[in-house]
């Protein structure tokens, strides 16, 4: 399996097994998000800046495969491809639906004040979250991907919100709001939060595990990551640097255990399975700032407990 890593000259492609540079991809622009097809096959790329386009990458011969060169919105920070494969979603300004074959713009759904940060569609891929913000409440607003519509409404707990999952077992949504410190929780069937708690200093990113027993969140303002157990809400809290941020989304793949960080160069990270008991020490190659547990030799079965020491020195 391979990681991508956005630059500011190139995209990097490294290989999850041995964490080494395979190869590279030129890229002529800031790049604050990307996203890979359901499928893996195609690599999408989103440049704003000095060059302002959207374009897809074949993950096989790492040559571009479609393109949007009409102009990106410069204010662009975040992509969600849908479960099929078939719709990409890009936010700014405003919506902006792509058609994820061609990366032809099939539509630019005005939303409010400014579609930023992250977008997330429900498991199914009937719905799509997007955070609109707003002075002095932001909101979430539930989209219809087959017209477009705006189906209701959800308040935030501030008006900075930062980044926002879908849990794939349950009707639940997470969302975390760096103004407030908290993340909210709420119930997709009638769309009501149902709690509100505190997490770190400057949360930026969430992600639910693929088997729906924990919560991520990312806190850049006091560096650590918090692993929430969704069940009694239990928290373990992980110190990984300074400045720590998960730009376009923290993500956990469903057949590994891993992770990355920014604002640190990598020492160690000890993968612990404290169900087990078994523990692996990964070295991760200078300059490298991601991990792989599983590729490591740790093995885990569904509800196992999975800590990961993260070890490192400021650059």
């Amino acid at each position: 399996s391979r990681v991508y890593v956005a630059g500011g000259l190139a995209i990097c492609v490294v290989a999850t097994d041995t964490f080494t540079v395979v190869d590279s991809i030129p890229n002529d622009g800031f790049t604050p998000s990307l996203a890979i097809s359901p499928d893996g096959s195609r690599l999408y790329v989103l440049q704003v800046g000095a060059v302002e386009e959207l374009i897809a990458i074949d993950t096989v011969s790492l040559e571009v495969a479609a393109s949007y060169d009409q102009g990106i919105d410069i204010l662009s920070t975040s992509m969600a491809i849908s479960p099929d494969g078939s719709q990409l979603y890009v936010g700014a300004l405003e919506l902006w639906e792509f058609d994820a074959a061609t990366l032809d713009l099939v539509e630019t759904v005005p939303l409010g004040n400014w579609v930023d940060d992250e977008l997330a569609f429900s498991p199914d891929g009937s719905l799509l979250y997007v955070f609109e913000d707003s002075t002095p409440q932001a909101q979430v607003f539930v989209v219809d991907p087959a017209t477009n519509g705006v189906l209701d409404t959800i308040p935030t707990n501030g008006d900075d919100p930062t980044g926002i999952a879908v849990d794939p077992n349950r009707p639940r949504l997470y969302f975390v709001d760096a103004s407030t410190d908290t993340f909210t929780t709420v119930r997709t069937q009638d769309n009501q939060v149902i709690g509100v708690r505190p997490v770190g200093a400057d949360p930026q990113s969430v992600a639910v595990h693929p088997d729906g027993s924990r919560l991520y969140v990312v806190n850049s303002g006091d560096g650590t990551t918090w692993s929430i157990d969704l069940r009694d809400l239990a928290t373990e809290i992980v110190t990984v640097g300074a400045d720590p941020h998960s730009s376009g989304g923290l993500f956990i793949g469903p057949g590994s255990i891993g992770g990355s960080v920014r604002g640190i160069d990598l020492t160690t990270v000890t993968c612990l399975n404290s169900t087990t008991g078994q523990s692996i020490v990964v070295t991760p190659p200078p300059g490298v700032k991601g991990w792989d547990c599983t590729s490591a030799g740790l093995d885990s079965s569904p509800g196992d407990i999975i800590r990961m020491l993260v070890q490192g020195v400021e650059p």
